[in-house]
């Protein structure tokens, strides 16, 4: 089997770029382009980690410490709870992503070995990665900026409620 190096590099900063580009989106955080780049880039670099033998353990410290290091490139440092938070949607658009690429794998029963899913020899991590990514994340924003508009809709009701049965309460004495 054939690995090409240079083509799991490209795909991996494809992937980085748009899990903190859609982490960016939905953060509000305004990073400039070349922030997300430069974070992206160190991301697929670190692909190569996968290929030197580490324990378990040591391999999973790693990756977190170098998810840390990207976030850190991309949108800096300000305080504990800003890098937190950013680490905390980093990962989770990178699971929704994720999740939604082994249901491709799934539903469809394409082939897979290691990372790369095949079906009659057409790889669609490419097709994935640069068109349904975005859709998809995009997508999930819209969600949840209308959840969350839902909620404080919500509060906003029970607060008019809360202040009407006051005033109920006033008038009634």
């Amino acid at each position: 089997m054939k690995i090409y190096v240079d083509l799991i590099i490209f795909l991996n900063f494809m992937f980085d770029f748009i899990l903190l580009l859609v982490t960016n989106i939905i953060l509000k955080r305004g990073t400039s382009l070349k922030r997300i780049i430069l974070g992206a880039l160190v991301g697929s670099l670190t692909i190569v980690v996968l290929f030197i033998p580490f324990t378990t353990s040591t391999l999973f410290l790693l990756k977190v410490l170098l998810s840390i290091l990207i976030i850190l490139i991309t949108f800096g440092y300000k305080d504990l709870k800003y890098t937190l938070t950013n680490l905390f949607y980093f990962y989770i658009v990178s699971i929704i992503l994720g999740g939604f690429m082994y249901y491709l794998n799934v539903e469809f029963s394409y082939k897979n070995i290691g990372m790369i899913f095949y079906h009659k020899g057409l790889s669609i991590n490419y097709i994935f990665i640069i068109i349904f990514s975005p859709i998809i994340l995009l997508m999930y924003k819209r969600q949840m900026k209308l959840i969350k508009e839902i909620n404080s809709l919500k509060v906003l009701e029970a607060f008019q409620y809360c202040r009407l049965s006051e005033m109920h309460l006033h008038s009634s004495t």
